[in-house]
Order: C-alpha cells, then structure tokens, then sequence
C-alpha cells in the first residue's frame, strides 16, 4: 500500500494529540484541586478568627466558664453556630492550653479538622490557665457548600493543617475528562481522513502519472530519449525559478508530454488519467495549447 510509508505519521500525529489532551487535563485538574482547597482553608480561618475574637476574647464568656455557668454558655456557642453552620461541635475541656501559639492552634488527624482556643478576657490579658476552649468543623460540608471535586481521607495526598485529600470517585472531573477524549478522538480521526485525502491526491496527480508515462516511454523507444532530456531540462530550470516539489513534479511530468508522437497519440489519456491529475498537466499531455516557455 502507498499510505504505509506514512504510517508512522499519523500514528506520531495521534499519540502527540492524545498525550496533549490528557496532559492539559491533568494540569486542570490538578489547579482545580488546589483552587478548592484553598476556598476551603479561607472559609475555616475566617471561622476560626472570628470564634477566637470574637467569643474567646470576651470577659461574660470567660467568667461564665469559670463560674460553670451552662445556660450562658450553651446560649454563647448557639449564637457562634448560628454564624458559622458549618461548625459541628464546640465544647469546654479542663485542661490547660497544650500548644504556644498566642490564641489558638489548628489540628487535624487527617479526615477531621478542629481548633483549640486559649479563652482570654475582651482585653486579652487574663487567661483562664486550666480551661482550653475545643471547636470542631464538619469539612465534608464545607467542601460541598463549594462544590469540591476532593474529599479529606486518610491515606491522601497531605495539605494545610495535616489534611489528607484525596480525588472523589466518580465526580463531574470524570465525566468531563470522558468527553474531552471522544472529542480528542474525533479530531484524531478528522485528521487522518484529511491526512489520506491530500496523501491520495498527491499520489494520483504526480506518481501515478509518473508510471503511466513509463508505460509511454516503453512503448515508444524511438523517441524516448527526447522527452526524458525535455523533463529534466525543465526541472532544472523549475529549480532556479524556486519552484515547490509538487510543482517541479508536474513540470516534469509536462515535460516528458509536451511531445504528441504517433504512440502517445495512440493512447486514449483521457481516459487513463482522467480525475487522477491537475487540468494543467492533463491538457499538456494532451497538446491542448502551446508548450509553456520555460
């Protein structure tokens, strides 16, 4: 087959498309991810600041905790939840601050996510030594109030705050990632039917002819040599010119025509090359006109 020299083409044409698209998905997925995360590490601090200034920086809250006043307190955490729905649990331990950060520190055992606070007066100077304030976050609603494409497991890819994440299976990622590779495919296979048309094409107005004027030559030794010195006296000619291959081709191939003998003309070529070649070159090999001036 004449198309199997260019196999290698196409195939290197094709892998190239193909580890483009799936190289450009990867890299959108993958800022995707870090977008969404960092969505979600800004909705935390912002909770986290806001509890710690807010509540855990208040003479009433501190003194109710003291005093183990539960109404107020239960009213306290109530008005910090109604602020932040997000906030999943808020409780009083008794024991002392274990961390030295000045206000709070953030931890998580991978999955789960809380901070401790130090509970100061609204001044921020008296400290309740034996009392440490704990604040849980649900992270799975956070992260569906943005639409995350990652879920916090163990086992994950480590983040912020020890925060393990991992990609969620079966996401719109996926379904995007399928579409994306039928389109990749598609355009694959647009560029080989162009790929063979143009490979066809060539073939039947340069190399085909090329054989059929072989065929010619055979038949009409007499004069052989004639159009055989025409041809390449045109194609040198047509190299000086600057001249493209196809170009120089189909003038050598007009060259070798220009010629009507009693044995081309015995040859019915406008049957033989008839579709198969450029009108120029079919009506030199025809005579139709005079020889162009090379």
């Amino acid at each position: 087959m004449y198309l199997k020299r260019y196999k290698w083409i196409f195939l290197v044409v094709a892998m190239l498309i193909f580890f483009g698209v799936a190289f450009v998905q990867i890299h959108y997925q993958k800022k995707l991810e870090d977008y969404q995360l960092e969505v979600f590490k800004t909705i935390v601090q912002r909770s986290v600041d806001l509890v710690s200034s807010g509540y855990f920086q208040w003479t009433e809250l501190k003194e109710a905790i003291e005093k183990n006043d539960e109404e107020f307190n239960e009213e306290a955490f109530e008005e910090i939840k109604s602020l932040d729905p997000h906030i999943k649990e808020i409780k009083i331990l008794n024991q002392p601050p274990s961390f030295e950060e000045e206000y709070y520190r953030v931890e998580s055992d991978g999955e789960r996510l809380w901070a401790l606070f130090k509970i100061y007066d609204s001044m921020g100077e008296e400290m309740i030594a034996d009392r440490t304030a704990y604040v849980e976050w649900d992270v799975a609603s956070i992260l569906n109030s943005i639409g995350a494409s990652v879920e916090f497991r163990k086992g994950g890819k480590k983040t912020f705050w020890g925060l393990e994440y991992k990609s969620k299976p079966g996401n719109k990622w996926f379904a995007a990632s399928f579409w994306s590779s039928l389109g990749g495919l598609a355009i694959i296979l647009i560029i080989r039917s162009i790929f063979v048309r143009s490979i066809l094409k060539f073939h039947y107005e340069t190399e085909g002819l090329e054989r059929l004027i072989k065929i010619i030559d055979k038949k009409d030794h007499y004069t052989a040599l004639h159009p055989e010195y025409t041809s390449r006296i045109a194609v040198l000619l047509g190299k000086k010119l600057g001249l493209n291959k196809k170009e120089l081709k189909e003038l050598g191939i007009a060259g070798r025509l220009h010629d009507r003998t009693p044995t081309t003309q015995a040859i019915p070529l406008q049957g033989v090359v008839n579709g198969c070649c450029s009108s120029t070159v079919l009506q030199l090999a025809q005579g139709v006109g005079k020889c162009p001036d090379v």
